[in-house]
């Protein structure tokens, strides 16, 4: 299991970087719509993953937290002490 905890953590790194990357090249270029369909679906691609990790292992961050009836942040490990081999 830890590898996939890690190649999906890989996959969300990478994803995030391409969306960050997109969306400072399309303040530059607003009208470039290649680049907004990129950026869209990425981010569409990126969201999927960043929930697949957070039901599978937890959140990595803090605005993932649910608006339910409990503060779930503070259950379980904290984001720097979870380790992909112990999984």
């Amino acid at each position: 299991m830890a590898n996939s905890k890690r190649a999906l953590f890989e996959q969300i790194q990478q994803h995030g970087f391409a969306v960050a990357e997109l969306a400072l090249f399309l303040d530059t270029h607003p009208n470039d719509a290649e680049a907004l369909k990129d950026h869209n679906a990425l981010a569409t691609k990126l969201s999927q993953l960043t929930s697949l990790y957070n039901k599978n292992y937890g959140m990595m961050t803090i605005d993932q937290v649910s608006r339910g009836a409990t503060w779930e942040w503070v259950e379980g490990l904290w984001p720097w002490e979870k380790n992909f081999e112990e999984d």
